[in-house]
């Protein structure tokens, strides 16, 4: 039986994340959690009890910071985790505001049938902006009022530009920008973290660069490992940014579950979802793919 592995970094949310545990519940899955140290009010005990047929683990809880590389740590330690308790097929990274939408049935048979192909959104367009989060020292991103404070993030940007204007590049190297999210291979997987210290240091107070590390160590040994992306370099998530705010994808409603629901096998998954914006489409969404178990708390 061919298996996969769930890893889902959150940091509240939770009622989204037992929806998606009770969707990915299923004797080919195993799932990993982690859940931010800074988190208040969460019990893992009441998450133990949901998977029947999936075996759940929660790693160790470290804080994360919006931006800074301690995202980039959390994700090589749930690839970590979930390679020393086995060998699985794909490795499917979500956050705490991700649900599938589509049942395990056709989840497996999607993979199974594109078996060997890692499911990873890279942005050719955007290699200057990759550049611009990588080569540079951002030292602001370690502060943990970054992501709410103006000031901070000017000031990260101003120390950025004076770096590049001295031509104080951290290297040369050309890097690559994608959605954060992926679906890869066992092969992948243990590639990364193999390489685990070497991206930590390479990466070490970036910008954001999460959505940089695995695009970029993927196509720098693309043609030595024979790694074949998707020819449409897509992940698979669906993200509504063209009704979002901001720097922020659109929250889903109700009102958006048939159009979710109806998407094709271009998307398994899903986001945004916020349980203090909508949580019907959470519960219904869970409903329909898992059986009935999901309940409002």
């Amino acid at each position: 039986m061919k298996r996969h592995a769930y890893l889902i970094a959150a940091h509240d949310n939770y009622s989204c994340v037992r929806a998606a545990i009770k969707i990915i519940d299923d004797p080919r899955n195993d799932i990993f959690i982690h859940i931010d140290a800074d988190s208040d009010n969460f019990d893992g005990s009441e998450f133990l009890s949901i998977p029947i047929f999936s075996n759940l683990y929660f790693i160790e809880r470290i804080s994360v910071r919006w931006g800074h590389h301690s995202q980039i740590k959390v994700t090589l330690n749930l690839l970590d985790a979930a390679i020393m308790k086995g060998d699985y097929e794909y490795y499917h990274f979500l956050q705490g505001a991700d649900l599938p939408i589509k049942n395990q049935d056709a989840i497996h048979a999607f993979f199974q049938n594109n078996c060997g192909v890692e499911f990873v959104e890279i942005k050719d367009h955007a290699r200057n902006f990759a550049d611009y989060k990588a080569n540079y020292f951002h030292i602001f991103t370690a502060l943990k009022n970054y992501r709410r404070s103006r000031f901070l993030r000017y000031a990260n940007h101003a120390f950025a530009k004076l770096q590049k204007f001295f031509r104080l590049k951290r290297s040369d190297d050309f890097h690559y920008l994608g959605s954060a999210l992926f679906s890869i291979t066992d092969a992948t997987a243990k590639m990364l973290v193999r390489a685990r210290s070497y991206i930590f240091n390479k990466y070490w107070l970036t910008l954001a660069c999460d959505e940089v590390f695995l695009q970029t160590e993927i196509k720098r040994i693309q043609s030595e490992k024979n790694i074949v992306v998707d020819n449409e370099n897509r992940n698979l998530r669906f993200i509504d940014w063209r009704n979002g705010i901001g720097n922020s994808p659109k929250t889903f409603k109700i009102e958006d579950y048939d159009f979710l629901m109806g998407l094709s096998d271009d998307y398994m998954f899903a986001r945004k979802f916020d349980e203090k914006v909508d949580i019907n489409i959470i519960i219904k969404i869970g409903e329909s793919l898992s059986g009935n178990r999901v309940q409002q708390s």
